[in-house]
């Protein structure tokens, strides 16, 4: 990208950061079994790359935490590295397939929870602050199986399958963005040589 389009980026960045915000605000209203407070995050870096997205996933969970209140500003370092992640996974061109998107939906899913128990398990005693995540603990907790194994299975039964429905949307995204821009340029070709 040799004439890079600073204010496209910084628009992007911003409506990748108010999906991220909405996402998170969704899920909260309507408790599913998601956060989708990523898909920006990956949007941005599949198109951008890892600083791109790592930025956006830092200040889209920052924001989110200042409007809805909640866990730990800890989790926007989390948020960095998927951003950061996918934009590394993206630029080695891993994610130009659906199957790949969906591959690095289970990864980002499973870095996801390598980084968050340690953080639920040091400052919720275990704990999601998903609903779902918070009633597969509560069962598990009737079989006295150990807080750390808990809190994997609680936060894996919640991350694994966002990621990989954020990573699905992000491509999917990324894929009609990108066909649009195609396209404008085919048809400013074709109205040159007309």
């Amino acid at each position: 990208m040799k004439n890079k389009n600073y204010g496209g980026i910084a628009l992007t960045m911003v409506l990748c950061i108010l999906l991220n915000v909405g996402g998170y605000g969704f899920t909260l209203a309507c408790p599913v079994p998601f956060w989708l407070d990523t898909v920006g995050t990956m949007i941005s870096a599949c198109l951008y790359g890892p600083v791109v997205g790592g930025a956006v996933g830092f200040f889209g969970n920052l924001v989110s935490r200042i409007i809805f209140g909640g866990t730990s500003i800890i989790f926007s370092l989390i948020n960095i590295v998927i951003g950061a992640s996918v934009g590394f996974i993206a630029k080695k061109g891993l994610c130009s397939s659906l199957f790949g998107a969906l591959c690095t939906g289970i990864l980002m899913g499973v870095l996801t929870v390598a980084c968050a128990v340690p953080v639920n398990c040091l400052l919720y005693d275990g704990r999601t602050n998903s609903v779902w995540g918070g009633a597969l603990f509560d069962m598990l907790s009737q079989y006295r199986i150990g807080t750390i194994v808990k809190a994997v299975l609680s936060q894996m039964f919640i991350d694994i399958p966002d990621k990989v429905l954020s990573m699905a949307a992000a491509y999917l995204t990324v894929k009609l963005l990108r066909k649009k821009h195609s396209d404008k340029e085919t048809d400013g070709v074709q109205n040159e040589k007309a």
